[in-house]
C-alpha cells in the first residue's frame, strides 16, 4: 500500500509546444456597455460655452458637464423683468389715490432718462 501511494504522489507532466493552425471555433467578444445609460436632451437654444467633462468620462450624479450661453433667453429674461418692473409700478399707482397724476408723472419722467 506504500508503495501504490508513493506512486500516485508522483507528479507528471506533459509538454506540449504550441503550433499554429486553423481555428476551430470563433470567440465573438461584445462591446463594453456603461452600467447606466441616460438621454440628455438640451432645454433650450445656445450655445456651448465651456466643457466640464469629456465624452466617456467618468462622472459623478450632479456633476456639472458643460455650460450653455443663451443669449435669446437672457434677452427674454430681461424683457420678462422689464414687464414685471412695469405691472408692478402700475399696481402701486393704481393703488394710490393720493399721488394721482403726480406719481404717473414721476414715473414717466424716471422712464424717459433710462
Amino acid at each position: 500500500m506504500r508503495a501504490e501511494t508513493a506512486q500516485m504522489a508522483v507528479q507528471s507532466v506533459s509538454v506540449v509546444s504550441p503550433q499554429l493552425s486553423a481555428p476551430s471555433q470563433e470567440i465573438v467578444l461584445r462591446e463594453r456597455a456603461a452600467l447606466h445609460e441616460c438621454c440628455i436632451y438640451s432645454r433650450t437654444n445656445g450655445y456651448l460655452k465651456r466643457w466640464h467633462a469629456d465624452i466617456g468620462a467618468h462622472v459623478k450624479k450632479g456633476q456639472l458637464l458643460a455650460e450653455i450661453e443663451t443669449p435669446e433667453v437672457d434677452q427674454q429674461l430681461r424683457q420678462s423683468r422689464s414687464n414685471l418692473a412695469t405691472a408692478q409700478a402700475n399696481v402701486k399707482l393704481r393703488r394710490s389715490p393720493r399721488t394721482g397724476n403726480q406719481g404717473l408723472l414721476e414715473t414717466m419722467r424716471c422712464r424717459s432718462k433710462t
